[in-house]
C-alpha cells in the first residue's frame, strides 16, 4: 500500500489547524488526526470548498505507517469500492479539512462555561 502524498490545505483549513493547535495546546499532527477522525466519524453535512488560490498549505506526512493503512481501510469501507492511492489521499484531504470545519462548528456551539476538549470528545 502506498503512502501518503503531501497534499495541501486549504488557506481557512490552515487557519483553523494553527487556532485548534493553540487552543488545545497541542502539536498540528494531532490535530489534523483529530480533524481527520471527526470528518470520517461524523454524519454532518458540510460542504468543503477547494480553493486555488495561492493561500495553500502542504501537509507533511505525519502518518506513520500503520496509521495510513488504517486510515485507508476505513476509507475504501466507506466508499465500498477499490480505490486508488490517490483517490485515497484526496479523501484524507477532504476527511481534514471536513474534520476542521466539524472541530469550528463544534467551538461555535459549545456553552461559554463547557470545555472545549470535553465538546469536542462528546458532540459529533
Amino acid at each position: 500500500m502506498a503512502a501518503f502524498k503531501r497534499k495541501h490545505l486549504s488557506y481557512e483549513g490552515k487557519l483553523l489547524l494553527d487556532y485548534f493547535t493553540d487552543a488545545l495546546s497541542v502539536d498540528r499532527p494531532f490535530i489534523m488526526r483529530l480533524a481527520l477522525a471527526k470528518g470520517l466519524s461524523s454524519h454532518r453535512n458540510i460542504e468543503v470548498i477547494n480553493q486555488s488560490d495561492g493561500n495553500r498549505w502542504e501537509i507533511p506526512d505525519f502518518f506513520k505507517v500503520d496509521e495510513y493503512k488504517l486510515y485507508s481501510h476505513i476509507i475504501i469501507n466507506q466508499a465500498r469500492r477499490v480505490l486508488s492511492a490517490e483517490e485515497i489521499n484526496n479523501e484524507i484531504l477532504n476527511q481534514i479539512e471536513k474534520g476542521l470545519r466539524i472541530l469550528e462548528q463544534i467551538q461555535k456551539e459549545k456553552n461559554s462555561l463547557d470545555d472545549l476538549r470535553l465538546a469536542i470528545i462528546t458532540i459529533n
